[in-house]
This record gives C-alpha cells, structure tokens and sequence, in this order.
C-alpha cells in the first residue's frame, strides 16, 4: 500500500513551485546542502496527506527543510529539528522566525544521535538528511522513538546515483549506504522502500 501511496504522491519536476526561494538561493550560493527540488515536492506532498503532529528532524542545516514541511500542515503541530553546527542552528532560528514559525519548530544544538539517546519524545514523522555514515544509528534509534503507523523519510540514500554503480569509490559513504540500504530494505518491522525521487529517498512505515 505505502508504494501505491508514494507514486500517487510524486510528482514530475516542473509541477515544482519554490516556496522559499531566497533560502534556497543563499544555500546554493554557499554551497550548503538542502533538499532538492524534486523532494521537495514529493515531502510536501507526504507531509499534507498525513498531517503529522509531531516531527522530529534530524540535520537543520538552515531552516530550509523544517519550514517546507511547517508550510504543509494546517493543524496544530511540533517540529523538534536537530543541527550538530552551532551557526548553522542560529541561522536557521533566524529564518524560522522570519516566517512566523518560531512557536512551531524547535531548533536544538546537538548531535542527532545524543537526542534520539535522550529525548522522551514520541513521533508521528521523522525525516533524516545528516550524516551518512551515521544514517544506520540514527534508523535504529529513530525506530524506538516513532509512534506506531509513523514514518520514517531518509534523504540521499542513492548518494548521486554512486550507491548503485558497481565500480569502487573512495568515499567509504558510500559503502556504507550500500550496505544500508541492504539492510533497509530487508528490515522486517515494517514496510521499506527506496525511489530514485531526487538523490533517493527511503521510506519506512512503522507496523501497528
């Protein structure tokens, strides 16, 4: 079903409209890493089927992200967003104020898998673009803090397309996304899949 769902929710690049477009000019211009357009489109799209309450983001960089999935929802909600860079968190404060979602989206200064070690909180959604030779902790530790039917979204599980080539790289990231996302789609305690939706994006629902 969660298959059938997604393809109903993506959709092609040129639907795409730029909600935070000085943002993601800033962004390219310093070279800082957010989501691609086509991502965008299709968490947009996720985000305003199931209207989840509470979010937990892991990797702030700017705020980007954060506000994209804050614009798509239309009730009442809390979005926890986590950034190991100290200026990377102010910025993004900063950004988030200037569209009016301070209240909504909490911005902490730590490193992901600190929260998700410590914190009490449960979640409907957890999107994770961090670290990805700490994408397997964050999955296991992300798992004991979803809520059941909740989902969880990681982006760049494709690494440029690398992860699917057979020939060798010098980055061990990809290696380790490799066997990632082996073991990602052989997890059993729910529903996983990978699209080739912008740099790839996993999708894993929680069974009840």
């Amino acid at each position: 079903m969660l298959n059938i769902l997604v393809k109903e929710l993506m959709i092609k690049f040129h639907d795409y409209i730029e909600p935070f477009a000085t943002i993601r000019e800033i962004a390219i211009k310093r070279n800082i890493p957010i989501i691609s357009p086509e991502t965008v489109s299709f968490l947009s799209k996720i985000i305003g089927k199931y209207q989840p309450e509470k979010i937990l983001e892991i990797g702030t960089a700017i705020g980007y992200s954060a506000l994209i999935m804050a614009e798509n929802l239309n009730k009442k909600f809390r979005i926890d967003t986590i950034d190991v860079s100290k200026p990377a968190v102010i910025e993004a404060r900063q950004n988030i104020r200037k569209y009016n979602h301070s209240n909504s989206i909490n911005v902490y200064f730590d490193k992901g898998i600190n929260f998700l070690k410590m914190t009490k909180s449960k979640y409907n959604f957890i999107f994770i673009d961090a670290k990805k030779e700490e994408y397997p902790e964050y999955y296991r530790l992300s798992k004991l803090q979803l809520k059941s039917n909740g989902i969880i979204v990681l982006d760049n599980l494709l690494w440029q397309g690398k992860v699917r080539q057979k020939r060798a790289f010098a980055d061990k990231r990809v290696e380790i996304l490799r066997k990632f996302d082996r073991d990602f789609l052989n997890d059993n305690s729910g529903k996983t899949e990978i699209y080739e939706i912008g740099d790839g994006v996993g999708i894993y629902n929680k069974k009840i």
